[in-house]
Order: structure tokens, then C-alpha cells, then sequence
């Protein structure tokens, strides 16, 4: 054959010779094997070439879809970095501030861009799993709207989430991801000034989520394709977009056994997704069943990174603001410059050349209790976690705002005077509340505060520790017990009661901060 030799047959007879028969019969069945082969590696080659098809197919949807939505905020930013390098804009004027402003939100939307990009690529390996705990669903909803209230424009927002709404067995970032996602598709689609509802129910052994808009209706042989990557109606090609908000949406909800579907309403367009309140074989009825100051005038920062660029932007900030900066590459480096001269902060990155940064965080709490800052391109939560078990006091997420790492570093440096103070740190101060923990007293507004004495431990706990990120584990062992450390449900019970005491607005506390999938904060006054 022209491809050569596919194999071969091989035949022990005893006599008598073949017939000449036999022989073309042989020859026939050989003939016969020998297409079927052909067939299997042309039916291989073709399947291959469908692969390969697809696959440039995807690239190229990639390459259009995302090059354009990488080169806009990428473009705004070098517009406004090289006006600000010229000698073009006056720095007392307004227009710095709008675009140092520019800079700073088109590097937040490329971060985003990124981001989802990563997120497919974790949906499609099959490597993003959602670290299941039971939420308080109105809390992760509460959290969305906090931090897209800038982003809303002219729309308003309605929730009707009963807060006797079982606990839900999900992901906490996740589910922010999937909220954070249909109520920016629905402001971007919605026409501006409308109403965008979100509202959840109970529905049988499940909850079912509804986002619902006053935009235009999609075509119904659309409704389905919408969730594909990349896939974009023609008649909305003038929205930005990358076309992965809905896929990733999808996945996630499926990772948690639910279904992500879309619908036209007599008024408007709406998701709905729902997912199981069973999980591991407990309902969340099951669940519930158990549970009814002083700075030296230059302090010492320490920063551990072996980024070049990233070293060079925080020593320039933070020694124009007046403190001493120590750089380090490496995290040995680190440890022996810390040794020499104990700074007063630590801001660290965890993938350091020579040793993981969680290591260094380990051996610097043998011997000093200086704050640390984590400062790290890791996102995931057990990254986090981990890390602040280890003992670090704060976690910032590369890329980064440099003003919140400098408020992140004034809070640090503020917990390390009072907690080396004397009586006077034993009274702590927050907006109307006033904590007295020696004389286990709380105030609001000159007006005692009625505690029970589980809410007291838990908001002594808090306080104590004030502008540190106290995770889920470490509240649960010293205010309950080491038993109850994955029991994070204990705590958002007693965190929703103490909020409803002590803040001003409970829906958007403003003392007691949650860090979703970490913990919580107490946020003290200067």
C-alpha cells in the first residue's frame, strides 16, 4: 500500500499447501482488515483536525475579543502616565487628580480582565472547586452592592433576600463572583435610570436566585448561547466586554450543583440560578440544629519581594512619606536584615526565589511580633488563610492601590502601639462604641449595650485585636472552642446579632468588616 506496511498476518498450516482458493480468500480478508485500519486513522486524523479547528477557532475569538478589551484600559493608562510624566499638566490642578484617577480604575478593569481569563482557564481544567462553608446569603449579596455602589450609575437596586433564608452551603468569593457578574451584565444591558431586582427564595431542597432588569429581550434561539465563551449579540457589540462574565457564572454554579439559565419578561430580561441546600448529606435545618497610638518619628518597614519594580514603587512612596525602608530580594535575606535591625513592619510576598513566603512568616513570629503585611500576587483563599494562621496580620492582593497599602500600614503600625501600651489601650474606641475590656463594658452612644456573654467574648475577641484580619479558625478556637474551628456557621450567627446592636446601619457595617472566605475585622478610630 501506499502508506507501507500497516501490520501484518501470519498463518501455521500443516499440509496440505493452500488452494489457490484459500489464497484469495486470505488475500481478501487481508485486504478488508487493512481498509478498516485506514478508516480508524482517517477517522483519528479527522477528529484531530476538529480539535485543531476549534482550538484556532477559540485563539482567534480570544485574540479579538480580548486584545481589544486589554488595549482600552491599557491605553487610557499610558495616556495618563505619560501626561502626568510631561510637563503637559500643572500638579496643582484638577486634572492630575482625574488622571491619576483614570490610571487607577483602568488598572482595576484590567485586573478584572484578567482575572476571568484566569477563572476559565481554572473552569475548563476542571481545577476550580468552590471551598464550600454555610453563608448567610444576604451578607455575600451585601458585600456586592457595597463595593459596586460607584458602579451602579443611575440604577437602583432592590433585594428582597428574606433573612430567614437557610444558611447556603457555598463558596463565599465564588458566589460574589457570580452576583458581582449578572448585576454588572444587567447595568451594562439596562437601559440607564431602570430597576434591577435581585431576589431569592426557598425552593424545595434548594434556593433559586433572581436577577432580574428592565433591558432588552434576547432572541430565543440566544438564551442558551449567551453562556458560551465569547459569544456576544450583534445588536450589543457597543457593550465592553470580554464575553467570559456568563461562562464563568455558569461554571461556578455547576460546580456547586446547580443551573444558570436565562429568561425574557413581559417587562425585561432575567437569570436564574439555583443550587442545593443539601450538602454532604446535612440541610442547613440539620446544620442549625447545634447552634442557637505610639509611632517612632521614622518607623522601620522591612519589604521581603524580589520584584525589582514592586520594591522600587513602595521604598519610593513610603520614604516620601516619612519612613525608613529596608528592601529585600530574598527571603533569607530578609530574615537576616530583620535579625540585624527588628523593623517596626514586615511587608512581605510569598513567592520568594529561595523559600516560600509563609516560611518567613514562620520564623519571624519565633522571635518578634512586629506586624506583617502580606503582599502577594495569590488570590486563593487558602493561600490567605494559610497564610494568616501563620501569622501574618494583614493580606494585600497584587495589583494594589497604594493608598490602601498605606492606610494598611498606618492601622499596623497603630495596633503595635496600643498593644504595647498600657490601661489606656484597654479602652477602644469606634465611632459611637466605646469598649471598655477591663471593666467589660460597651457603650454606644453614651447608652450601655446589652451583650450576651457569648456576644462579649466574641466582641472582646474582636476588639482586642482590632484592625487585624482575625480568620474564621482562630475566632472560633478562642471564643469557642478548638472543636468548633470549621464550624464557621457559629460565628456569622453571632456576627449578624452583634451588628444589629452595634452598628449604625447592620446592612453596611462599618466596625465590623467582613474579609470574605477569611474572617472579619474590627475596625478601631485613630
Amino acid at each position: 500500500m501506499a502508506r507501507g506496511a500497516l501490520g501484518e498476518i501470519r498463518l501455521w498450516k500443516a499440509e496440505p499447501a493452500l488452494t489457490s482458493g484459500k489464497k484469495r480468500l486470505l488475500q481478501t480478508f487481508a485486504s478488508q482488515g487493512a481498509l478498516a485500519l485506514e478508516r480508524a486513522r482517517l477517522a483519528k486524523a479527522e477528529s484531530r483536525a476538529r480539535v485543531l479547528e476549534e482550538s484556532d477557532r477559540l485563539k482567534s475569538a480570544i485574540l479579538s475579543s480580548v486584545s481589544h478589551e486589554l488595549r482600552t484600559p491599557l491605553s487610557t493608562i499610558k495616556a495618563a502616565a505619560s501626561s502626568l510624566r510631561s510637563n503637559e499638566v500643572s500638579w496643582d490642578t484638577p486634572a492630575r487628580s482625574e488622571l491619576i484617577a483614570a490610571i487607577d480604575d483602568e488598572a482595576d478593569h484590567l485586573n478584572m480582565l484578567v482575572g476571568n481569563l484566569l477563572d476559565m482557564s481554572r473552569i475548563e481544567s476542571g481545577v476550580l472547586k468552590p471551598k464550600r462553608e454555610w453563608n448567610i446569603l444576604i451578607e455575600i449579596i451585601e458585600s456586592v452592592l457595597a463595593r459596586m455602589k460607584h458602579l451602579a450609575g443611575g440604577h437602583r437596586i432592590e433585594v428582597d433576600v428574606p433573612e430567614s433564608l437557610p444558611f447556603a452551603p457555598v463558596d463565599y468569593a465564588q458566589m460574589e463572583q457570580v452576583f458581582t457578574n449578572l448585576l454588572s451584565n444587567s447595568i451594562k444591558y439596562a437601559p440607564g435610570g431602570t430597576v434591577i431586582r435581585l431576589r431569592a427564595f426557598e425552593e424545595g431542597d434548594s434556593i433559586h436566585v433572581v436577577v432580574s432588569n428592565q433591558g432588552p429581550p434576547v432572541p430565543q434561539e440566544h438564551l442558551e448561547r449567551i453562556f458560551d465563551k465569547f459569544f456576544r449579540l450583534t445588536e450589543t457589540d457597543r457593550v465592553t466586554g470580554t464575553g467570559l462574565g456568563l461562562s464563568i457564572c455558569k461554571g461556578i454554579i455547576e460546580a456547586h450543583g446547580g443551573r444558570l439559565w436565562a429568561e425574557n419578561l413581559p417587562n425585561g430580561f432575567a437569570f436564574n440560578f439555583t443550587f442545593p441546600l443539601i450538602w454532604e448529606g446535612v440541610s442547613p435545618s440539620q446544620n442549625a440544629d447545634g447552634y442557637r497610638g505610639r509611632m517612632t518619628n521614622a518607623p522601620h518597614i522591612l519589604v521581603i519581594d524580589d520584584e525589582p519594580q514592586i520594591q522600587r514603587a513602595i521604598r519610593t512612596i513610603l520614604t516620601e512619606k516619612g519612613f525608613h525602608v529596608t528592601t529585600a530580594s530574598r527571603g533569607e535575606e530578609g530574615l537576616t536584615l530583620a535579625a540585624a535591625n527588628e523593623p517596626d513592619i514586615v511587608i512581605l510576598d510569598l513567592g520568594l526565589p529561595d523559600m516560600d513566603g509563609v516560611e518567613v512568616c514562620t520564623r519571624l513570629r519565633e522571635w518578634t511580633q512586629c506586624p506583617i503585611i502580606i503582599l502577594s500576587v495569590r488570590d486563593s483563599e487558602r493561600d490567605k488563610v494559610g497564610a494568616l494562621d501563620k501569622g501574618a496580620d494583614d493580606y494585600l492582593t497584587k495589583p494594589f492601590g497604594i493608598e490602601e497599602l498605606l492606610a494598611r500600614v498606618r492601622v499596623a503600625l497603630r495596633h503595635s502601639a496600643n498593644t504595647r501600651g498600657s490601661h489606656s489601650s484597654r479602652v477602644i474606641h469606634a465611632g459611637e462604641l466605646t469598649i471598655d475590656l477591663a471593666w467589660h463594658s460597651v457603650r454606644r452612644g453614651g447608652e450601655e449595650v446589652k451583650l450576651t456573654a457569648t456576644e462579649y467574648k466574641l466582641l472582646a475577641y474582636l476588639a482586642a485585636n482590632h484592625d487585624r484580619v482575625l480568620t474564621h479558625q482562630s475566632i472560633l478556637t478562642n471564643v469557642w472552642d478548638p472543636a468548633d474551628a470549621d464550624h464557621t456557621e457559629y460565628l456569622r450567627v453571632y456576627m449578624r446579632q452583634l451588628r444589629k446592636k452595634l452598628e449604625v446601619d447592620p446592612e453596611s457595617p462599618q466596625v465590623i468588616i467582613t474579609e470574605p472566605g477569611i474572617g472579619y475585622r474590627f475596625v478601631a478610630d485613630d
